[in-house]
């Protein structure tokens, strides 16, 4: 492969940690799309429909069709992370919303959606900073104070719980609640264990299984990895058919690094949850992280045919396709991405890096020069999207303009210097200026580059394909 593929690749009382394995996918720039104002419109009220007949998935598609025809429909995004929230699509909802809080970040339901999700996640560390945002938006709203308190306390950060309560008396004064919380933590600071913590909150619910998901992922944190185990399955015995419960063993085996016992328990979930994405998904990244890539596209492709909305199986799809050289497939499946997810950066990237090794430079120029847009302050990115560029250019005889392209990736991502400094060489060599391009050549060799086609070019002083 004669380019670099970037890859795209973290708790709340009584609430379970459902895990998600995939790769972190980046808040990529919206493309700016001339849309039917009044086709935009309707699509938008078709999803409101839609959502108040309690026909989530046709709203949610609705109202990706608002986005996909005009990216900069920040109420869209924030319609679609609302209805997945309601789902319980929790990766998908706080994609969306993410979405919405780039495009307008003073829309206050946006935060307080967003606070609610982080909530349901168990993110204290995220949903802190999400309430600290609420605060000064809405700096009389006391709730937001409480929250902020509580989720520092269960995210183990006491002296911070404390100090944010002698923020709160300082504003509203010391009431009972205050009080009552303050007291609480001090006892804690003191003497708490996880245990304890534990005990207490199987006692205030013993027949809550959030419960023990709860005392479980506090166990484990403090290093009770049996006792956490055991409060798992003791959450199993009392509701057998959950699938937070399944889905939370899942998370267990896969922090103590036991990845055959998560595999196998989201393969009996797949099994019989033959039409949920997500789960195929989560087993198609267990299994791409174990190194089985063969079978994690078919769980991908599988999850693919029953949703299109989830966005990281599109790139690891993708990924898998480039690392196997199927560079028709790629196009394939990068074609039906782009048009789905129509402002995502990587997705033309990676689209138009099979396009040029196709040899359809026309169409990979295009690609790569929307990818180039779209990428605006992802430099890492923006570095892989220039060297495809300066490359699809070369091969079009603009040399002029590849130099120029592979000088900006040279800039903005000197780590991958190595290999940029081989394909600077490389325009260099077509363009007719071999000493030069033999001495970049070197350059690269010297800083450790292994590849014999490199050692070919530098003995032959010649390009090759």
């Amino acid at each position: 492969m004669d380019t670099d593929i970037q890859v795209n690749k973290k708790k709340m009382k009584y609430r379970a940690l459902t895990i998600f394995l995939f790769v972190a996918f980046p808040a990529f720039a919206q493309k700016t799309v001339q849309a039917d104002s009044n086709l935009v419109k309707g699509f938008f009220f078709d999803g409101i429909r839609y959502k108040i007949n309690e026909n989530y998935i046709k709203a949610v598609e609705s109202f990706n069709k608002v986005v996909s025809l005009d990216p900069r429909q920040a109420d869209a995004y924030y319609e679609i992370a609302s209805l997945d929230y309601r789902q319980n699509k929790l990766q998908e909802s706080e994609f969306a919303l993410k979405k919405a809080m780039e495009l307008n970040s003073n829309n206050i339901w946006y935060w307080k959606l967003c606070a609610e999700l982080y909530k349901r996640k168990g993110d204290m560390p995220g949903l802190v900073q999400v309430l600290e945002r609420l605060i000064v938006m809405e700096p009389d709203v006391d709730a937001y104070y409480f929250d902020r308190c509580n989720a520092l306390a269960i995210s183990g950060n006491v002296s911070g719980a404390l100090k944010a309560y002698d923020e709160l008396e300082k504003k509203f004064g010391v009431s009972v609640e205050s009080s009552r919380g303050r007291k609480r933590l001090s006892q804690e600071k003191k003497s708490r264990t996880a245990e304890h913590e534990a005990g207490e909150v199987i006692a205030d619910h013993p027949e809550d299984i959030k419960s023990y998901l709860y005392a479980s992922n506090l166990l484990q944190k403090d290093g009770k990895k049996s006792e956490a185990l055991d409060m798992l399955k003791k959450a199993k015995a009392l509701d057998p058919s959950s699938l937070e419960v399944d889905l939370a063993m899942v998370d267990y085996y896969v922090a103590e690094g036991q990845i055959s016992s998560a595999g196998n328990i989201l393969k009996e979930l797949v099994a019989a949850h033959q039409d949920d994405p997500r789960l195929f998904a989560m087993y198609g990244d267990l299994l791409y992280k174990q190194g089985d890539a063969k079978e994690a596209l078919t769980q991908y492709l599988k999850s693919l045919q029953l949703s299109e909305q989830i966005y990281v199986v599109w790139e690891q799809v993708l990924n898998i396709y480039l690392s196997q050289k199927d560079f028709k497939r790629a196009i394939e499946i990068g074609s039906a991405a782009v048009s789905v997810y129509p402002n995502q950066a990587v997705l033309y990237y990676y689209l138009a890096f099979a396009q040029h090794r196709e040899d359809q430079y026309a169409a990979a120029l295009e690609n790569i020069a929307t990818a180039e847009e779209l990428a605006a302050g992802e430099q890492e990115l923006l570095a892989s999207v220039e060297d495809v560029y300066a490359l699809v250019l070369m091969n079009l005889a603009k040399f002029d303009l590849s130099e120029t392209k592979i000088q900006k990736a040279l800039l903005l991502n000197p780590a991958k210097k190595m290999l940029y400094l081989e394909h600077y060489g490389d325009i260099l060599a077509l363009k007719g200026n071999k000493e030069k391009a033999v001495d970049l050549w070197k350059q690269a060799r010297d800083l450790g580059s292994k590849s014999e086609k490199l050692k070919q070019k530098i003995n032959e002083k010649r390009y090759f394909k």
